[in-house]
């Protein structure tokens, strides 16, 4: 249908009213927009996050401050999927992280730490040593993540 749609010629009556329904639709945003400081307030949150996100791109880049030279279009490609590996790899280990810690919490604590989550996004790096050696070996891996991952699945907590 999309294809379709695309094929029309701009006089089409179809794209026409379709074009000005967007307008519309964009127009409606702008004055809520305008209007409302709680999307105002939504919409910065959401492009500070994206921000960190791009900074957290930023610091992946090493050497040169991140230029490239020379490089096949196949390069690039892996280049860039590579470093969105990475992005997605921390994001996942501090979900990880922050999970575990809601486990270990009392139920007010617990609460505490839910409440403040939507402000949050688990885009943090300062923890990670970009330049230093890393040991993947499964023995050193099992000794230093102490996560208890059924649990975490299961959703249940410790006791205390």
């Amino acid at each position: 249908m999309l294809r379709r749609l695309t094929s029309y010629a701009s006089q089409h009556p179809l794209y026409q009213a379709l074009r000005e329904l967007g307008r519309i639709v964009r127009t409606t945003f702008l004055f809520q927009y305008m209007h409302e400081e709680e999307i105002r307030r939504r919409v910065n949150h959401q492009l500070t996050k994206v921000e960190n996100m791009h900074q957290l791109a930023a610091e992946l880049n090493l050497g040169k401050n991140g230029l490239i030279r020379y490089a096949t279009k196949e390069d690039l490609l892996v280049m860039a999927r590579s470093k969105q590996l990475l992005i997605n790899s921390i994001t996942c280990w501090n979900m990880l992280h922050i999970s575990q810690r809601l486990q270990e919490l009392s139920p007010a604590e617990r609460d505490q730490l839910l409440a403040s989550l939507p402000d949050t996004a688990p885009l943090s790096w300062k923890h990670i040593n970009f330049q230093g050696e890393y040991d993947f070996s499964e023995g050193t891996l099992r000794n230093l993540v102490s996560l208890e991952l059924e649990q975490l699945l299961k959703g249940e907590s410790k006791q205390f």
